[in-house]
């Protein structure tokens, strides 16, 4: 085609290098005293009613939605340590707990006054996991 006078193609450009994937400024602000603030709340906190001793809050959501990891979140936070008392799988396709189970969030030497009630995974079918019915 051009015989011995034509010349090789150039190499092709190089790419452009990818887009950088760190901001100049912080992308938003975290205000860090709200967070010491609530949770100094949430350890003060005193029930209006002396025959109640804890509030319960019920974990519930679908199969791997983080019920269990939530919950080790939250501890983790009161803690300040990473803590795994709810063991969790998000991977199995099935709920992992697989019975009712009340979690106490420790200060010192007592409880908080609130817990977490952790259950099974909402899910369709029989013998599969909670059923929302069941939950009033």
């Amino acid at each position: 085609m051009g015989g011995s006078k034509s010349s090789p193609a150039p190499p092709p450009a190089p790419a452009p290098p990818p887009p950088s994937l760190e901001f100049n400024e912080p992308w938003r602000e975290t205000p860090w005293q709200k967070k010491e603030v609530l949770e100094k709340n949430l350890r003060e906190l005193k029930l209006s009613d002396p025959s109640v001793k804890y509030i319960r809050i019920l974990l519930t959501g679908a199969t791997g939605a983080g019920k269990s990891s939530f919950f080790n979140s939250v501890n983790s936070a009161f803690q300040g340590r990473i803590t795994t008392e709810a063991l969790a799988d998000a991977e199995t396709g099935t709920s992992f707990t697989k019975s009712y189970r009340t979690y106490y969030i420790r200060d010192g030497q007592s409880d908080l006054p609130f817990v977490f009630n952790d259950i099974m995974g909402l899910e369709s079918g029989e013998s599969q996991g909670a059923d929302p019915e069941d939950i009033a």
